[in-house]
């Protein structure tokens, strides 16, 4: 989490908010872990989110974007610190987005969610 340590530095209204910050350990993640998973090193996500230190359901919250259509996984990853004026967006608010399977109804979702 070097990226989110320093945006931390910087002032509140700067930082990236909460789903972006969880997007960039989606990817990290899915880089490492999925690795490791599958070449047999680390046996399932609950040694993983022990290892991690978060929680299973951490774990499965991070993956969830994975399901995410590609241009609003693409969207996510750039909001923060270059849309201070936007409000934050939170884990919270992306999650319900990501459990629909049909990308044109995500994006729909996600239209109402940030529209402009």
């Amino acid at each position: 989490m070097a990226h989110a340590r320093n945006c931390r530095r910087v002032p509140s209204r700067y930082r990236h908010p909460s789903a972006s910050r969880a997007w960039h350990a989606c990817w990290r993640w899915r880089i490492g872990c999925e690795t490791l998973l599958q070449a047999g090193v680390v046996k399932d996500y609950a040694t993983l989110a022990r290892l991690g230190h978060v929680s299973r359901a951490r774990i499965c919250q991070i993956v969830s974007l994975l399901q995410l259509a590609p241009d609003i996984q693409e969207e996510i990853l750039f909001l923060g610190c270059s849309e201070p004026d936007r409000g934050p967006l939170h884990l919270r608010q992306v999650r319900p987005i990501a459990a629909v399977l049909d990308w044109s109804q995500q994006r729909r979702l996600w239209r109402k969610l940030r529209p402009g």
